[in-house]
């Protein structure tokens, strides 16, 4: 055990090899009155020769980023799984798997090179998903963090935390799955999103926040009925999404927001990331166009924006050769009436957008809102 000790707080590792190139390790706090702690990660610092980095979703090289300041940053298209690993091409250091063992359904990740003087290290963080009135440390001892470190070129990654979180409605041919503030349909065996799927995202004070990002928990979870309940960490909101069946090819979907104090939301969005062989889109008044097979690699995506206006009764639809029109209709109150956009993603994703948008001048005041009212259609054609 290492005791680390501090003013006000105490902070005990216990570590321990209790298999061949395994590192287990716990690391509790132990405070001497309550405190507020807004911002923890677990981090796991390597040589600069571990080039290669995995997940159970996806892998890659670090040399395809580049250094903002003195880190160097990798774009994960999950960042919500419990293990990562990273590896040298040249085999000069044995692969090294970083994973979470307790409560995998709260991390995220984060896989980056950092530079320290003139010295590099490779990184994979874990940081809890904490919603907003979750940020104290309550007085006596707090479990901080449970994970292990494991050296093994073989073992495969799996991602224990999606099992644990995932919930699934259905009606006949058509499945809605959600996943910690990511939603994904499912139609005769066919999944029909990519990215962040069915999401939400807001903007404020020029940063934004989508619900991948929020601590979500399940309300209701029936056969066709689900709500769930989602709070970010870093701004004092909260999101309740109700998603339920009303016919056997629609589903409807309503989403309140909570604001705790008074806060900017210079932007709110209600969004489907479907996948890229959505080619035709259409609005009403037989307004219609083709998605381009053209993402961006840069951040800025507004060059590859095809519509955006009020979108009307028949709302905004996406069709392909091989998979159902989806069509999304916003019902929302006329009091907070979104515009429609269509859009593609950048290049991580490649995916097509069809999405409701709303801007507010000024701040919110604490109370509950009605965010957005919308119905999702899967038609085959």
């Amino acid at each position: 055990m290492i005791i680390f000790d501090f003013n006000f707080l105490k902070q005990r590792w216990h570590l321990s090899f209790k298999e061949n190139g395994i590192l287990d390790i716990k690391i509790t706090i132990n405070a001497s009155s309550e405190f507020s702690v807004d911002n923890r990660f677990v981090r796991l610092e390597l040589l600069n020769k571990y080039d290669l980095w995995e997940t159970s979703h996806e892998h890659g090289s670090f040399s395809g980023s580049q250094y903002l300041n003195d880190i160097l940053p990798v774009r994960l298209k999950n960042m919500r799984v419990c293990q990562a690993a990273v590896a040298a091409e040249k085999k000069c250091v044995p692969r090294a798997i970083f994973e979470v063992t307790g409560k995998v359904e709260q991390y995220v990740t984060a896989i980056f090179k950092q530079r320290q003087g003139e010295q590099e290290a490779s990184c994979i963080s874990f940081s809890p998903v904490l919603s907003w009135t979750e940020r104290s440390l309550a007085p006596g001892e707090n479990l901080f963090f449970e994970g292990r470190i494991i050296f093994d070129e073989q073992k495969k990654l799996t991602d224990k935390s999606y099992i644990k979180s995932k919930a699934l409605i259905a009606r006949g041919d058509l499945s809605f799955s959600f996943d910690r503030g990511r939603g994904e349909f499912t139609w005769k065996g066919k999944s029909l999103n990519k990215g962040l799927g069915v999401y939400t995202a807001l903007r404020s004070q020029d940063i934004w926040y989508d619900s991948t990002q929020a601590a979500w928990k399940y309300i209701v979870k029936e056969k066709e009925h689900l709500v769930v309940e989602g709070q970010w960490a870093y701004i004092p909101v909260s999101q309740t999404w109700e998603l339920k069946f009303i016919s056997e090819n629609s589903l409807r979907w309503e989403v309140r927001m909570g604001i705790y104090s008074r806060t900017s939301i210079e932007i709110e969005q209600a969004s489907i990331m479907l996948r890229e062989e959505y080619r035709r889109w259409k609005v009403e008044n037989d307004i219609h166009g083709e998605f381009l097979d053209e993402f961006t690699r840069d951040y800025d995506i507004l060059p590859f924006r095809y519509w955006y206006g009020p979108a009307g009764r028949s709302g905004l639809m996406a069709e392909s050769d091989s998979l159902p029109r989806v069509t999304f209709i916003n019902t929302t109150g006329a009091g907070r009436m979104p515009k429609g956009l269509l859009e593609n993603s950048d290049y991580l994703y490649r995916s097509r957008i069809i999405q409701y948008q709303r801007c507010n001048t000024g701040a919110l005041s604490p109370k509950k809102y009605a965010y957005f009212s919308g119905v999702i259609k899967i038609e085959d054609k």
